[in-house]
């Protein structure tokens, strides 16, 4: 069976920092650029989300 992207397990975390690194993983890459995008709005002023 061949492995494919998809959700990490219950609890998987991600941290970013206000120099745009970040560490660890929600997906198998499919979604961290939609993820990203959240708190680097936050980081740079924006409104939290909802």
């Amino acid at each position: 069976m061949a492995r494919r992207p998809g959700s990490r397990p219950l609890g998987a975390t991600m941290a970013v920092a206000d120099d745009d690194t970040w560490r660890g993983s929600l997906s198998g890459g499919c979604v961290e650029g939609i993820v990203l995008d959240m708190p680097r709005t936050v980081l740079a002023g924006g409104p939290r989300p909802r």
